[in-house]
């Protein structure tokens, strides 16, 4: 089944996903705000998303975490699955918000670069500074599509733009690479989204890693579940 895929860019090349990827605006906490007080953000998230409801709670005891280095659980030879809310690095400030509510974007690369370079630094808060320092967050929207078209090869990484046929993606993973996609309304997200797509079984589909969702990742899902969801998706090599 081939479909033609979305990809033309607006203005300015600001292609996005919203910026929370969680389907509403997230900005900080009004500057009166008590330090030890949970950010009103944070609780409407939770509130939207019960995944969260931990990392909202423990705000006042982890707001400074920002983990530097290599997180325990990393292997080269696996594809890691990290969540943009970790509590280890989620109350990042990411833009005019924080990671853990606007991380999607960096949350992916981060899953794909650090699988496909052998690089454990590569951490989404790491990927979160590097997004911003080269322009691929964008105030008030969130994470252009250029963090991926353009970001990761700065990284090293080799990218292109892919095709929506399971043929051709499930080439792509057996060859060792990844797919980053950007998915709309729907399985994912009630407005925009990057997921990760990092293995592939015939009969069962892909493997998704869902940034925002610990549910909804490590689970295979059908090509024909996805495809009606995926606005654009980018082949990743090593």
């Amino acid at each position: 089944m081939k479909r033609r895929i979305r990809f033309g860019r607006v203005a300015l090349l600001v292609l996005v996903v919203t910026a929370s990827c969680l389907g509403m605006k997230q900005m900080f906490a009004p500057s009166g705000a008590g330090e030890a007080e949970i950010p009103d953000v944070l609780q409407k998230a939770a509130e939207k998303n019960p995944e969260l409801k931990t990392f909202a709670q423990e705000y006042p005891d982890k707001k400074d975490q920002d983990l530097q280095g290599i997180p325990a659980e990393y292997r080269e030879d696996v594809v890691p699955q990290y969540l943009q809310w970790d509590e280890r690095w989620g109350y990042t400030h990411y833009g005019d918000t924080y990671l853990g509510l606007s991380g999607c974007g960096p949350t992916v690369v981060s899953m794909a670069a650090s699988y496909l370079l052998s690089d454990g630094t590569l951490t989404p808060n790491a990927v979160a500074r590097f997004s911003e320092q080269n322009g691929y967050y964008v105030d008030g929207v969130g994470s252009s599509w250029s963090l991926i078209e353009e970001g990761l090869p700065q990284l090293g990484v080799r990218v292109q733009i892919g095709s929506l046929e399971e043929g051709a993606m499930a080439q792509v993973i057996e060859r060792g690479g990844v797919i980053l996609c950007s998915v709309g309304p729907g399985t994912f997200t009630d407005s925009g989204h990057f997921i990760l797509l990092c293995g592939y079984a015939q009969g069962e589909g892909f493997l998704v890693h869902d940034p925002n969702s610990a549910v909804r990742s490590g689970r295979y899902y059908r090509f024909t579940d996805l495809a009606d969801e995926i606005v654009q998706l980018w082949f990743a090599y090593r």
